[in-house]
């Protein structure tokens, strides 16, 4: 299994600046958990190796898959920016280096999901396409849903055009994610923006959790447009990752 945020109790939250373990799993059964550029994709010591990762290959979609218990495992070829999945022989994960990662559990129906949402796929409404999944596939109740949204690009530095806020409002509904900047430039927080299409799901706004990093300004992260900035031609990504104890090991 992974090492989860209940074996680090005596730790900082983000233990070792290199995995950030969001408050709102920590008395639940799923093991989840984001990384920062330090560590990047790569989990091995941290994961059980007897499960399959399973990672999407990303194209700022709206495709979900959803692995039930008995179904083959896809190629890494297959396109999607989100997977569900009810097994726990597996671990999904998504990357980002801006984007923002989401990791979704169902603490009754024990369902979890890792999601990818970019500017295109939070105006795709990607986030709420998961949580009608989960409530029409795995029968979810929306008070049994926990979200954990992980470090991205936030609203004081990631300036957008007025076609990427009003794509994003179509699925997000108005709110306080917007800024007008001194300078007159617009700002958007799409971690904002993924909250509320969960809270407009029926998601309790107690069972949702933010990170408070912004990619782009915590140099410990990859940032896409930190990189465009300093002219650096490739950035590397973080990752999140989720799966469910092993049959046997819950408590």
């Amino acid at each position: 299994m992974l090492r989860t945020q209940n074996e680090f109790l005596n730790e900082s939250v983000n233990n070792g600046n290199d995995l950030i373990y969001p408050e709102i799993f920590r008395h639940s059964e799923a093991e989840g958990f984001f990384t920062d550029g330090s560590r990047g994709l790569k989990i091995q010591d941290v994961a059980d190796p007897s499960k399959h990762l399973f990672m999407p290959l990303q194209k700022h979609t709206d495709i979900v898959v959803v692995l039930r218990k008995g179904s083959s495992l896809p190629t890494p070829s297959t396109v999607a920016d989100a997977v569900i999945t009810d097994r726990d022989d597996i671990i999904t994960g998504v990357q980002s280096a801006d984007c923002v990662p989401i990791l979704v559990f169902d603490r009754k129906r024990l369902v979890t999901g890792s999601i990818h949402a970019g500017w295109r796929g939070t105006a795709k409404g990607i986030l709420s396409s998961v949580l009608r999944q989960f409530f029409s596939e795995f029968k979810s109740d929306a008070s049994d849903v926990l979200i954990a949204i992980g470090p991205s690009i936030r609203g004081c530095c990631y300036e957008v055009g007025e076609e990427v806020i009003s794509a994003v409002i179509s699925a997000s509904g108005e709110g306080d994610y917007i800024y007008t900047q001194p300078t007159g430039g617009k700002h958007i927080d799409l971690s904002v923006a993924n909250k509320l299409q969960a809270l407009r799901m029926g998601v309790n706004p107690e069972n949702i959790w933010i990170s408070p990093d912004c990619t782009y300004c915590v140099s410990k992260y990859h940032s896409y447009r930190r990189a465009q900035k300093q002219n650096t031609v490739t950035t590397g990504r973080q990752g999140a990752f989720i799966t469910l104890p092993s049959c046997g090991n819950a408590a």
